[in-house]
């Protein structure tokens, strides 16, 4: 596969990731009762995961945001920097956003057991999304690195 044609799968990826962690961030729906980490969550353990799950968004657009410079300055002089960039964006990303669902189960859903509703669903799912982006990022790293395209740091 072409590293543009890859930069451009991995572009598509990173939004609908990063979109999929908005609005599962945004919304109240963690819960099948219609509460979220925004309303309906009083436990001290719903600022961690507010905090968290904040957090994983914002690095997730600026993931999105890094590897649409990628697309658009494909096989610059900085594409190392750029890739190594969303990377560490999506890493993070990931990191936050699994770290705050784990917590979320864990902590809130344990005193008040109920069934996950679908904003937690797609937080899920974008936080999935954005690890196997992280996948495609590595791909698009060895493929470059064994075209030449750019030289070791």
């Amino acid at each position: 596969m072409s590293n543009k044609i890859l930069g451009i799968f991995s572009l598509l990826i990173g939004i609908v990731g990063a979109a999929l962690l908005t609005v599962g961030m945004t919304t109240s729906y963690w819960s099948q009762e219609g509460s979220g980490v925004w309303n309906g969550c009083t436990v001290d353990d719903c600022l961690a995961v507010r905090v968290m799950i904040v957090i994983s968004t914002v690095l997730g657009i600026i993931h999105a945001l890094i590897l649409l410079l990628h697309v658009a300055k494909q096989l610059g002089p900085n594409t190392r920097k750029i890739i190594m960039s969303a990377f560490m964006s999506a890493l993070l990303a990931v990191i936050f956003g699994f770290v705050s669902i784990v917590v979320y189960d864990a902590k809130i859903e344990s005193r008040q057991p109920s069934t996950f509703g679908w904003s937690f669903g797609l937080t899920c799912a974008g936080a999935a999304i954005i690890f196997i982006n992280l996948i495609v990022i590595l791909l698009e790293n060895c493929n470059q690195r064994a075209a030449g395209a750019y030289s070791s740091i």
